[in-house]
This record gives C-alpha cells, sequence and structure tokens, in this order.
C-alpha cells in the first residue's frame, strides 16, 4: 500500500470524526459559534454537516 494512499485515508477519517464530532455537540444544544470556534470551522460549515447528518 503506497504512503499517500494512508496518509489520506487517515486525513479523511480524521474530517469524518471532526464532522461527526461537531453535529453531535450541535443537537447536544452547545452553542454553536463554541462549536465553530474551538475547531476553526464556520457556522454555515457546521449547518452544512448538521443537515447532511440529520
Amino acid at each position: 500500500m503506497n504512503t499517500q494512499f494512508i496518509f489520506k485515508e487517515v486525513f479523511m477519517k480524521k474530517k469524518m470524526k471532526q464532522r461527526a464530532s461537531a453535529v453531535q455537540r450541535y443537537l447536544a444544544g452547545e452553542n454553536p459559534e463554541i462549536i465553530c470556534a474551538s475547531l476553526g470551522k464556520t457556522k454555515p460549515w457546521l449547518y452544512k454537516w448538521v443537515a447532511r447528518y440529520t
């Protein structure tokens, strides 16, 4: 298996976990601004993933 493929796979898993965690935090009632600030993301990014995961 080539290293570039492994790196991409690990990177994508990390991104998926980050998205899922952000959505879970949002659904648990955490303030969207706090979620986004802690991840260095925007509110539109958060709302996009909330819409896709729910």
